[in-house]
């Protein structure tokens, strides 16, 4: 009876906050409303089978309160560290703390520690006791010797004020996604999210959600590893130490060691295949690339922050060139993606600027700069007046950094 009633309330608290998400409504000028993407909606459905398949066969070892609370004591502590780890790679993490970092510096990153400091204090201090004493929550612990009325009702207000703030931005969030993905109305988006939810928590309990997140975690450690993030690093380096130096550090972030990566094959989407001993890239007939890092200073309260752009214009006419036109700017401000767009007058279709109505955008529009070397806008970014920095230092340092390379001792890497 008593796994029956927290069940029943699990999903009546889950019903709540998709209620609550759906009652709030889109996030404005987020995402737009895409056409349906049959690949992507295959894709979930067999996930989302996986998931169903899990909490089936969890629902069948769910007999008992310490199975649905604590999957009976049968998960090991590598499942339970992946399941933890998976738990912490949530779209809140990845995007929100992210964010939070972008947006406030420092304040934001002692922010996403803070929370992970809570798991010692309740592991070492008070899981212990809670197994000892046969007990699953806090609250069966307070109730257990004062009044069992008043402590669950104030423990039960408190739980579930907490989690709903933090489960509305989930599920608009998800909500979001699928809209995204799927083609989907948002409002039923928030629905199928919220029910699959409720479906494999309540009946399967905590063995189908920590298998769940230790599926997520594996998905997710096998994907960083992938190449999406080492051209993410590559590039950023590229904008900050040139190509002459970034060329020779390509893909280490993924592979440690130097590869055979080049910007021509960034720009041009290598295929890796060849056609008579001469490489095929998807682009064939050239491609206008533009790189932007954007940097912000923090401001004090009603003021504006200042705001600089650095960037490369790459430029490959066709496959036959190696190493394309480069073009380095900068101006003061944001640029967002239409600025580096034009509407073609043969398809109507948006392409990048071609470079005089770059140039005439940056230095006319912008009132800022196209250099003629590379070396000149390295200098110019390190001077004190803008980024300020050791060029010789960073030069050194950042392609180790991004390939993650490690230093003989702390003391060498502090020297240099």
């Amino acid at each position: 009876m008593m796994r029956r009633l927290t069940q029943i309330s699990a999903a009546l608290g889950l019903f709540a906050v998709s209620a609550m998400a759906f009652a709030g409504g889109p996030l404005e000028g987020q995402t737009e409303q895409q056409a349906t993407n049959w690949h992507a909606i295959i894709m979930f459905c067999i996930f989302v089978t996986m998931t169903m398949g899990i909490t089936y066969w969890a629902s069948s070892r769910t007999k008992s309160t310490a199975d649905f609370y604590t999957a009976g004591g049968g998960i090991t502590g590598f499942q339970n560290g992946l399941a933890i780890a998976g738990d912490y790679m949530s779209a809140a993490t990845l995007l929100g703390i992210t964010s939070m970092v972008y947006f406030k510096g420092y304040d934001g990153f002692v922010y996403a520690v803070c929370f992970f400091i809570g798991w010692p204090i309740i592991l070492f201090l008070m899981a212990e006791r809670l197994r000892n004493l046969g007990k699953f929550t806090f609250a069966d612990i307070a109730s257990y010797r004062l009044d069992q009325n008043r402590i669950r009702t104030f423990a039960a207000v408190g739980s579930l004020t907490v989690v709903c703030f933090y489960l509305i931005v989930q599920m608009v969030g998800a909500g979001q996604l699928i809209q995204l993905l799927f083609g989907l109305e948002y409002n039923y988006a928030v629905v199928v999210v919220g029910l699959l939810m409720m479906v494999y928590v309540t009946f399967g309990g905590m063995t189908a959600t920590t298998w769940v997140q230790i599926i997520k975690a594996c998905l997710l450690l096998a994907g960083v590893t992938g190449s999406g993030k080492s051209i993410l690093m590559d590039l950023i380096m590229t904008v900050l130490v040139g190509t002459d130096v970034a060329h020779d550090h390509f893909n280490r972030s993924a592979t440690g060691r130097h590869s055979k990566r080049t910007l021509k094959g960034y720009c041009l989407l290598d295929t890796k295949r060849e056609e008579n001993g001469v490489p095929e890239y998807q682009r064939n007939k050239g491609a206008i690339t533009y790189i932007a890092l954007e940097f912000t200073w923090p401001a004090k309260a009603g003021e504006t922050p200042r705001v600089e752009t650095w960037g490369l214009r790459i430029e490959f006419r066709n496959t036959a060139e190696n190493q394309g036109h480069i073009d380095s700017y900068y101006c003061d401000g944001q640029l967002c993606r239409d600025d580096f767009l034009a509407v073609s007058a043969e398809d109507g279709k948006k392409r990048p600027l071609e470079l005089a109505a770059f140039r005439n955008f940056i230095v006319k529009e912008r009132d800022g700069r196209i250099f003629e070397t590379q070396k000149q806008y390295l200098r110019d970014m390190a001077n004190e007046q803008h980024l300020n920095y050791n060029p010789a230092v960073l030069t050194g340092l950042l392609p180790q950094a991004m390939a993650f390379t490690n230093r003989e001792s702390f003391d060498s890497f502090i020297r240099d």
